[in-house]
């Protein structure tokens, strides 16, 4: 199918005339194959209308089934194999927050919904391995066209995708069809990125995923991984032209290492093996100081990050105090805002790496349930009793209805923003205005989807 600039933007199957380009790409995800069902499950009315932790359990959850209340689900779950489904979805056995066992011990197979997933109460931080859904099932592959912007989520899905789907590993693309605006957005990331390992190892600030009391407290280590971390990167930033297979070499062997046993690691070594790999993939896409183009990286490699991530968010990525509009404690806001920062950085830094190579990317859109990031003023707050009342005032200004990360989908073109993003931008930080600078400029056109769908 082919799309002339120089003509009115129509779908050449079902004839749709529009007048932006980007309005033709979002339909053309629409018309070219069958829409998929979303595989989440919605919690029961009465708790969502309490904003509260929903089970699933059917026909009765388990919140209303101790209060003693009629128990109504907007949807019925479906079946696999059923002929009225397109992409069928399977009815899953539910569990606590707390834990993915059965009460006879079993683990559950199933996958779990997202809204839960990523909402699930984060547990203190000296969490045991044996205190840890340690068991989270991947949703079955979802054939259908990935995003070619950065923010959406397609089909409105909230579904992470799976694992070895074909998109990860799609030939490249030899035809470069990146608009101008989404190739200036990739290097003004790979730009900033590049200086992050710089910035550790020089010791004057520390790139925005991590807090100043994480690496900076004297009364407890730093975690093993960051540790080894920091080595590393000291060795990459002084490299000498014979050292750098080397330097890549002993990199690749690290993250192996991480990856071959983060299941083993508390909370703490988790979230430092997280911050980690994010180092380390930034320091794979940029071996040498006077390299002139971007290397290729193992597509194993992303599969195996994206497990980390999986196993991360499993412990939580929302605090129960934030959903509850309530101050957390200190420690425990910080561990979270440095897992979604984590999080959010990879998912940005393999778009940048996807839109030069023109691959497919992780879709940011599955990180929609997630606050938006943090307030400069809270991030870099000097004592708890500061971080406290800064909080406070923060979710006054907020009344209960705080800035979150699918309300970028709906920032508009133009100098001005809405109320709520422009009150957002107002507080962020370092990384919220680097990801501002991207707004409007991740579409990837028809061109990229187009190659996609005959890739996969």
């Amino acid at each position: 199918m082919d799309i002339n600039p120089g003509k009115s933007q129509e779908c050449q199957l079902c004839k749709k005339t529009f007048s932006q380009k980007s309005s033709l790409v979002r339909h053309l995800k629409l018309c070219t194959r069958p829409r998929v069902a979303s595989l989440r499950q919605k919690s029961c009315r009465q708790c969502s209308h309490a904003k509260a932790k929903c089970d699933l359990q059917r026909p009765t959850c388990t919140r209303c089934s101790s209060r003693g209340v009629p128990c109504n689900y907007l949807t019925a779950p479906t079946e696999y194999g059923s002929d009225h489904d397109l992409c069928p979805s399977q009815e899953v056995q539910q569990t606590s927050s707390s834990s993915t066992a059965t009460p006879e011990g079993t683990k559950t197979t199933g996958p779990e919904p997202l809204e839960d997933f990523l909402n699930r109460v984060n547990e203190p931080l000296q969490l045991t391995l044996e205190d840890m859904p340690l068991d989270v099932s991947l949703p079955d592959p979802l054939h259908t066209n990935g995003p070619t912007n950065f923010f959406e989520t397609p089909h409105d899905s909230t579904d992470l995708i799976g694992l070895g789907d074909s998109w990860l590993l799609a030939p490249l693309n030899t035809q470069d069809t990146t608009p101008p605006l989404a190739k200036h957005s990739m290097q003004v990331l790979l730009r900033v990125f590049r200086t992050w390992p710089c910035m550790l190892a020089k010791g004057f600030q520390y790139p925005p995923i991590f807090h100043n009391t994480m690496i900076t407290r004297k009364d407890r280590c730093c975690s093993i991984p960051l540790a080894n971390c920091c080595t590393l990167i000291k060795m990459w930033y002084g490299q000498h032209g014979g050292s750098t297979a080397f330097v890549q070499e002993t990199i690749i062997k690290e993250i192996k290492h991480i990856i071959a046993t983060y299941r083993t690691y508390d909370e703490e070594d988790l979230l430092g093996a997280l911050q980690a790999t994010t180092m380390y993939i930034i320091m794979l896409i940029f071996p040498t100081k006077d390299q002139i183009a971007i290397p290729t990286i193992d597509t194993a490699l992303f599969s195996d990050i994206l497990q980390i991530v999986w196993h991360s968010a499993s412990s939580g990525l929302v605090l129960q105090e934030e959903t509850d509009h309530a101050v957390p404690s200190w420690q425990s806001w910080i561990h979270i805002t440095s897992k979604r920062k984590a999080v959010f950085t990879l998912y940005m830094v393999h778009w940048s790496y996807s839109v030069y190579h023109g691959l497919q990317s992780f879709n940011c859109g599955e990180l929609g349930f997630m606050p938006a990031p943090a307030a400069k003023f809270l991030w870099e707050a000097r004592s708890e009793e500061q971080w406290v009342l800064l909080y406070q005032k923060w979710l006054a200004q907020w009344d209960g209805c705080e800035f979150m990360h699918h309300e970028f989908n709906y920032v508009k073109p133009g100098v001005m923003l809405d109320e709520r993003t422009q009150r957002w931008l107002e507080d962020a930080d370092e990384l919220g205005i680097l990801f501002s600078s991207i707004f409007n400029s991740t579409d990837r056109g028809p061109e990229f989807m187009q190659h996609m769908q005959s890739a996969c």
